[in-house]
């Protein structure tokens, strides 16, 4: 087995049990027992598996997985540090994170004109997730993540449900990725084996999940009292 087979099984293995922790966590009572302990398996496993979209980007030269595997671990990373940390604190590691979003966004941009403005055009058989909308559409998140980082970090912190929000919103868009990133590889898998692709509800029907149950909580923090004490 070669080493971009070795570490594409074993990032497979890892995002496998981080779908899984990290539905487990959204589905359960916030502040409960599973919550917590599906998170801290969750944020292990995204650390993990954004390590591995990293080697991966090496061993293929690809600078798209880089990139996607620096957010991700941004994301996960500081969305976790937003409830460790005590209501109203922003450490150093937050402040010197601020420019991972600032690099993503910038090296997003860069690769979408890349594309965009080769004499060839695009090619034809260019992945979904790496096609210049995409890349725009990161590069836009990546500058709000950025914004909303520096605005904490002049506030000193966030307490409340400011600071739930920021818990959520980013590890469920860590979460978001990681499933939308394996449906979107999906189609090109059964290609390979010539199997017909399932339709695409079904294809990112768990990326589309995430969205539905983000959008719920983040009702929820605003208006339940339970918020305050998660």
């Amino acid at each position: 087995m070669s080493a971009f087979a070795a570490v594409l099984v074993f990032h497979v293995a890892v995002g496998t049990v981080a779908s899984l922790t990290g539905f487990a966590a959204l589905l359960s009572r916030k502040g409960a027992r599973l919550h917590r302990e599906a998170g801290a398996v969750w944020v292990g496993a995204m650390t993990i598996l954004a390590a591995s979209i990293v080697i991966l980007g090496l061993l293929i030269s690809s600078p798209g997985d880089l990139i996607a595997g620096l957010f991700v671990f941004y994301l996960a990373g500081s969305g976790w540090l937003a409830v460790w940390r005590a209501p109203n604190t922003f450490g150093w590691p937050e402040r010197a994170a601020v420019l991972i979003p600032l690099a993503t966004a910038a090296l997003s941009i860069l690769g979408a004109a890349a594309l965009m403005t080769a004499p060839g055009g695009l090619p034809p058989d260019l992945p979904p997730g790496q096609r210049p909308q995409v890349g725009l559409t990161v590069a836009a998140i990546a500058l709000l993540a950025a914004g909303l980082d520096v605005r904490v970090m002049l506030k000193g912190g966030l307490a409340g449900p400011a600071r739930v929000s920021r818990h959520l919103w980013r590890l469920c868009l860590a979460l978001f990725m990681a499933t939308g990133s394996f449906g979107a590889q999906v189609p090109v898998m059964l290609k390979r084996i010539d199997v017909g692709s399932p339709p695409l509800l079904v294809i990112f029907g768990p990326a589309i999940l995430v969205l539905v149950l983000l959008a719920f909580w983040m009702v929820r923090v605003r208006i339940g009292r339970w918020a305050w004490q998660a």
